[in-house]
C-alpha cells in the first residue's frame, strides 16, 4: 500500500556557497532515482576513494549500487562546499560504532555531519560544533508494526501510537521510530542502545518533538527537529544543544 503521507515542504535549492553560523542546522535531501545512462551516478563516483569505489563494485544489485555512488558522492560534494576542499581529498574516521567522522573536526568549530536513506531519497545534516544525527524513512505498511513498536518502543509511544486511527497509526509509528533513530545516531550509539529507555512524542505533526528518560539526564541538552521532505517520507534531526535556526536544501544533481 502506498504510503498515506501527504504533505511536504518546499525545500529550495542551497545558496553557494552555503553558511553554517554556531547553533544552525543545514538538512539537504538528495533524490536518488537517477538513471545510470545519464552519466550522473559516474560523475559521483569519480569523487568517491577507493575504498567506496571497491565498495560499490561488490553490490551486485544495479539499484543499490547507484544509489550507494549517489549519496556517497554527494555527501563528498556538500561537505566540499564547507569546507572548500576537493570531494576526493576527503578522508573519513569512523567511530567504534561506524559512525563517520572528519578528521580534526572536534571543538566548538568543527564541521560535524549524519546521513540516512530510505528507498529513492537521502538526507544528510550538517552542523558545527556539536553531535548530530539525522534519519528519514518511506512510511508503509509493517506486517508487525506492533511487535516492532513492542520491542522497541517504550510504554508511553506505544500507548501513544495506538490512539491514532489507520493511516495516522502508520505515521506516528514512523514519527516516533526517525526520532529516535536520529537522536541514537547523534550518540553514535546505533540499535545497539536500547531505544525503550527513553521516550519522544509521537504527533507526526510536531516540528519540535520532546525527547525524555529518568535514566538518561543527557537528553535534556538534545534537541529534536521533524523533517518533511519528499512525499511519503518522514524524517527526523537531531543535535546536541540548541537548533537556533534549521535550514532545509535540495541538492540539485548536474
Amino acid at each position: 500500500m502506498e504510503s498515506s503521507v501527504s504533505e511536504e515542504e518546499v525545500w529550495p535549492e542551497a545558496p553557494t556557497p552555503p553558511k553554517l553560523v554556531s547553533g544552525s542546522v543545514h538538512v539537504w535531501q538528495v533524490p536518488l532515482g537517477v538513471s545510470e545512462e545519464s552519466g550522473t551516478v559516474e560523475s559521483y563516483r569519480k569523487n568517491l576513494s577507493s575504498e567506496e569505489r571497491l565498495r560499490a563494485d561488490g553490490m551486485q544489485a544495479q539499484t543499490h549500487r547507484g544509489r550507494f555512488i549517489i549519496s556517497r558522492g554527494v555527501l563528498r560534494r556538500i561537505l566540499c562546499l564547507y569546507m572548500e576542499i576537493r570531494p576526493e581529498s576527503l578522508k573519513f574516521e569512523y567511530l567504534d560504532r561506524g559512525k563517520p567522522m572528519l578528521p580534526g573536526q572536534a571543538g566548538d568549530d568543527g564541521l560535524q555531519f549524519n546521513l540516512s536513506h530510505s528507498r529513492e531519497l537521502t538526507l544528510i545534516g550538517v552542523t558545527v560544533g556539536a553531535e548530530i544525527g539525522v534519519d528519514v524513512e518511506y512510511v508503509r505498511d509493517l506486517d508487525r508494526q506492533d511487535r516492532i513498536a513492542e520491542r522497541f518502543f517504550s510504554a508511553e509511544e506505544i500507548e501513544a501510537i495506538q490512539g491514532y486511527p489507520d493511516p495516522e497509526r502508520r505515521e506516528a509509528f514512523f514519527s516516533c521510530w526517525t526520532r529516535k533513530e536520529a537522536y541514537l545516531k547523534g550518540l553514535g550509539a546505533g540499535l545497539g542502545h536500547s531505544l525503550s529507555s527513553f521516550s519522544v512524542s509521537v504527533d507526526p505533526n510536531q516540528e519540535e518533538p520532546s525527547i525524555s528518560g529518568d535514566d538518561a539526564p543527557e537528553l535534556t541538552v538534545w534537541s529534536i527537529r521533524s523533517l518533511y521532505p519528499e512525499m511519503g517520507y518522514v524524517g527526523a534531526v537531531a543535535r546536541k544543544g540548541e537548533v537556533g535556526c534549521l535550514q532545509r536544501f535540495t541538492w540539485p544533481h548536474p
